[in-house]
């Protein structure tokens, strides 16, 4: 049970991410960068967690998953205090690449240490359902925290020194991977599971229309309302908001997630037109978007594209999954999450140049495709809801 106990704290400081209510404000305010720039270091950032998965996964098969994890930690502090000192565009490059190398070592080993943990003790195993649900939430009440109260952190001990304070959670994290024990059972390499994610994106995309087209709507349409996290800094910078305002939109962002998650099961005669109609209500708020000039309507229509953009998927998944025959499950769900960080990889490139023509360029353009992407996917959704 220790060692479960050390794993919850590692996800809790891990989860600090202080910077991320102000990484905008970081990049021109201190480094001195635009905003095109922005968009493509996040890109950059998706581009190299992607493409480190595989090779990252040597480490775990190599030596341990437990080394891993140490190693992702390490980088990660690096990461940090590289952005601390950085001051020109080739060092923030650096920088996400040093954080992107920590978070490859460490999500896949991560996931697959907890779950051997339990199976080396068949009474744990018992509680292991319970036990990531709470790991989930975990993450969760991390991202909250360190939203909130990282817009405040930048304002009274300034933004220069986000990412600094930042290094403190993930040293903390390193620190209980260290008193870590590996599991017992290592039967699956990471490299071997790495690569059988990347292949069922293959085996979705040559599956049946029907589950096709499914599975580009699964990743597409969370792909497109995750750029919302991207946008929400330049709009605030747009009307010049106070560094408070980006922690608690942020923090809003997460909360209507959790609280929609909480609440909607209880409607269970609505979750049927929540989902056929959720795209036509998305677009409307990127419209919206579009057109307000105010802030506290932008800000409304961002957190609840939030909200329902990435909790669309938990309650959709349930009607697919029926389905789905229980051998290619596993493998179409690996290939819509590998799916959807290619499609929000390209987004972020594509956003970091249209960003320079307007805004509200972008909130339209993002309004279209989310119609275009209705009406071309409603027809089969129909047929499972």
């Amino acid at each position: 049970m220790k060692n479960i106990i050390l794993m919850f704290w590692a996800r809790f400081f891990n989860g600090l991410h202080f910077f991320s209510s102000v990484i905008l404000l970081y990049f021109t305010d201190v480094v001195g960068l635009s905003v095109s720039d922005y968009f493509f270091l996040q890109a950059m950032f998706s581009f190299f967690v992607f493409f480190l998965e595989i090779p990252t996964g040597l480490v775990a098969d190599r030596f341990s998953r437990r080394f891993s994890l140490i190693l992702g930690g390490v980088f990660a502090v690096l990461g940090c205090l590289t952005f601390f000192y950085a001051r020109s565009f080739n060092l923030i490059l650096l920088a996400q690449f040093l954080i992107a190398l920590g978070f490859a070592l460490t999500s896949g080993a991560f996931e697959s240490l907890f779950y051997d943990l339990h199976t080396d003790d068949y009474n744990l195993f018992e509680k292991y359902n319970r036990n990531l649900a709470f790991l989930n939430n975990l993450n969760l009440i991390a991202i909250f925290i360190s939203t909130l109260i990282g817009s405040l952190i930048a304002k009274f001990f300034g933004l220069v020194n986000i990412y600094l304070i930042t290094s403190f959670g993930f040293l903390l994290g390193t620190i209980c991977f260290l008193f870590l024990s590996d599991s017992k059972n290592t039967s699956q390499g990471e490299v071997k599971r790495n690569k059988s994610i990347l292949n069922s994106v293959f085996s979705v995309l040559r599956s049946n229309v029907k589950l096709r087209v499914l599975a580009l709507d699964l990743a597409f349409v969370p792909a497109v309302c995750f750029m919302s996290i991207w946008l929400y800094q330049p709009f605030l910078k747009s009307f010049s908001a106070s560094i408070i305002f980006y922690g608690v939109l942020h923090a809003s962002m997460v909360f209507m997630q959790v609280a929609i998650n909480f609440i909607l099961p209880y409607f269970k005669h609505s979750i049927d037109y929540y989902i056929k109609y959720s795209q036509v209500f998305l677009a409307t708020m990127f419209f919206v978007l579009g057109i307000a000039n105010n802030i506290w309507i932008g800000s409304i229509c961002l957190v609840f594209i939030v909200g329902v953009g990435l909790t669309r998927n938990t309650f959709l998944n349930k009607e697919i999954n029926s389905h789905i025959k229980s051998s290619f499950r596993s493998t179409f769900f690996s290939g819509v999450s590998m799916l959807n960080q290619l499609i929000r990889m390209i987004l972020t490139f594509l956003l970091g140049y249209l960003i320079n023509i307007s805004f509200s360029f972008v909130a339209y353009l993002l309004c279209l495709v989310l119609l275009i992407s209705f009406f071309y996917t409603r027809k089969f959704e129909a047929s499972i809801i």
